[in-house]
């Protein structure tokens, strides 16, 4: 039996439909921006060689940028861009701020990917230039879509939190004193659209962990004074205040684990000791300032200081206890909370504090359930009820037995019983009479 394949003239529309379909179901395909890269291909063949109506506009091309920047898959993804964009101006067509946008996240993308290391401190140079060229072309353009917003500066922040070169912690504060200066803006202004936000103050926080200056910890202090100044203006999404207001207490933990702490009096460092102290009146703030809980990346992150700040020793070995005690009283463990406990207790602690209190669960040893209830987002709804998904000694999330057959239950139930049939499918009213394959047979179709 062979099949007739039938070649369609298709237009640009078609095309640029299709690189829109998988900017749509991007959130559900990893490979989007790899297929929209080969229907790019597909587009740039047929428009090289005249034939299928095929042009390429500057929507197709915006279509294309969005998709790609959805994931770093391939690092060819980054030249592409900067081709595409290089292409519009050929065309005397300036690219809006949707495809400068899509471009500097696709650098951003590849700059932190690990796999990229590399290439790192060029991706993250590129964000920077593709953000100077939009505010450029905003000054000399009178197009409202030509213009930086808030999203752009926070890609390109996000972006300086993975360089490790020193100019990179002047450029994020460049950044950010630009985005301040549009907070007294009216609302008119065109700067009102970069105004920062609670994850502008983030990302800058990330930039200074990377920082190796001995005031490091100084600087994010005066980040979080900037957050309590700047509130009641950079809290628009009420949505995701909290947590994002957590994230930054989180980055300044994270600060304080990657301070390089110093114990000689002649040295202007702070001892690791003091750097703990911050660690943790920023965890009290976020308490009492306003009234947030820490989450489980504050504990680790806690740990974590903890780890790199303190000598090993009996006074070490008690705060981490204190620590991890805190984290399990407010049921907050978790695998990351897990890991950095192991990484930075003995074995013999270790086993004190987690392995003798554990419960044996199908002969794995599990931590108790009080521990993690207050995680959310790993749990489970059982015949009992919704609890939490049991959690090994090792760190690692369990599917028990029981977990299985209650699924299996609800599958056998009446509602699903129809699905678990099977047989042949009902054809639906609407296709009835329409052929459902062409094919060629001895000279014969038959349909």
């Amino acid at each position: 039996m062979k099949y007739c394949i039938i070649f369609v003239e298709k237009h640009s529309p078609f095309y640029c439909s299709l690189i829109k379909n998988h900017l749509s179901s991007s959130h559900r395909d990893k490979n989007t921006p790899v297929k929209a890269m080969g229907m790019l291909r597909i587009m740039e063949y047929a428009e090289s060689k005249r034939h299928c109506g095929v042009i390429i506009d500057e929507t197709c091309y915006r279509y294309f940028l969005q998709a790609s920047a959805k994931a770093a898959v391939l690092p060819e993804q980054g030249p592409l861009a900067d081709q595409i964009l290089n292409k519009l101006k050929q065309r005397q067509i300036v690219p809006d701020g949707d495809c400068y946008g899509a471009a500097i996240r696709i650098w951003k993308n590849a700059a932190l990917n690990p796999l990229y290391g590399m290439t790192r401190e060029h991706n993250v140079t590129r964000t920077v230039e593709l953000l100077e060229e939009l505010s450029t072309a905003h000054q000399r353009s009178a197009l409202a879509m030509i213009r930086p917003t808030t999203e752009h500066f926070n890609d390109v922040l996000e972006a300086l939190s993975a360089s490790d070169r020193a100019v990179s912690r002047d450029i994020a504060a460049t950044l950010v004193d630009v985005m301040e200066s549009a907070i007294n803006e009216d609302s008119d202004s065109a700067l009102v659209d970069i105004r920062p936000n609670i994850d502008t103050y983030k990302w800058f926080m990330l930039v200074h962990s990377k920082s190796k200056r001995p005031d490091k910890i100084e600087s994010a202090k005066q980040v979080l004074e900037r957050v309590k100044a700047n509130l009641t203006t950079v809290a628009e999404d009420n949505a995701r205040l909290e947590d994002s207001l957590v994230g930054v207490h989180n980055a300044f933990v994270q600060v304080c684990a990657s301070y390089q702490a110093g114990s000689d009096e002649r040295n202007s460092r702070m001892t690791g000791e003091e750097v703990l102290q911050n660690a943790l009146r920023a965890v009290e703030d976020l308490r009492t300032v306003y009234g947030l809980s820490p989450n489980s990346e504050t504990y680790a992150n806690l740990l974590g200081v903890c780890k790199t700040q303190l000598e090993v020793g009996s006074k070490r070995s008690r705060i981490m206890e204190d620590i991890f005690q805190s984290c399990c009283a407010e049921a907050l463990v978790d695998e990351s909370v897990l890991q950095a406990l192991k990484s930075t207790t003995s074995g013999e602690q270790y086993y004190e504090l987690v392995v003798s209190k554990s419960d044996i669960v199908e002969g794995t040893r599990m931590v108790p359930e009080d521990w993690t209830c207050n995680v959310g987002v790993n749990r489970i709804i059982t015949a009992d009820g919704r609890r939490a998904k049991p959690l090994s000694v090792d760190g690692r999330y369990t599917i028990t037995k029981a977990m299985k057959e209650y699924k299996m239950r609800k599958l056998r139930s009446k509602a699903n019983q129809r699905v678990l049939q099977g047989g042949r499918l009902k054809l639906d009213k609407k296709r009835i009479g329409k052929p459902i394959k062409i094919h060629l047979d001895k000279d014969k179709v038959v349909a």
